[in-house]
């Protein structure tokens, strides 16, 4: 579909008629409170749901794989060769940056501490992005790189499968 937006603010803009783009991708966050959409101008547009009216918004442009922490508090992307952590009442400061020492660096999760991430094909790593901790966990390359990784709602274990018929629980005390 097509959306509006007046991104000239760059924060605290307002979806109104105006602006068109196409979204090419998106996300809500697991609260319903905000809307990430990748558009087709290369830009990121991060909304508030809970107040169209006067939503938090931002443009952030080329950023690739949005993930929402699971109260919607947060969220990583790739941006600028990193990956990056931002409040989504301040979508535009970036609170946590870690660069990409490889175009094979993928997403998985994230908790409001934790960012579980590939760096590479070969790495799975949990960072909290708040004191620096990492934990770093091989695995197998030629294993499928979208294996499913969760946080418990503590935030102190998190769970992952890189096969069908196993799970591995890691704790991130």
């Amino acid at each position: 579909g097509v959306a509006s937006d007046s991104s000239q603010a760059h924060f605290g803009c307002y979806l109104q008629p105006g602006e068109v783009f196409r979204m090419m991708s998106g996300s809500i966050s697991s609260d319903n409170r905000w809307l990430a959409a990748a558009t087709d101008t290369g830009t990121l547009k991060i909304w508030a749901l809970y107040d169209w009216q006067s939503s938090v918004a931002a443009t952030l442009s080329e950023t690739d794989q949005e993930v929402f922490s699971q109260r919607g508090d947060y969220f990583a992307c790739i941006l600028d060769s990193a990956l990056q952590v931002f409040s989504t009442e301040a979508p535009t400061r970036s609170l946590f940056s870690e660069p990409a020492h490889s175009s094979d660096l993928l997403i998985k999760a994230m908790e409001e501490n934790w960012v579980a991430w590939q760096p590479d094909v070969s790495n799975l790593m949990f960072t909290n992005w708040r004191t620096g901790q990492k934990w770093t966990l091989p695995v197998d390359e030629g294993k499928d790189s979208y294996f499913p990784v969760a946080f418990d709602d503590t935030g102190l274990y998190a769970a992952y499968a890189v096969r069908p018929d196993s799970v591995v629980v890691v704790s991130l005390k």
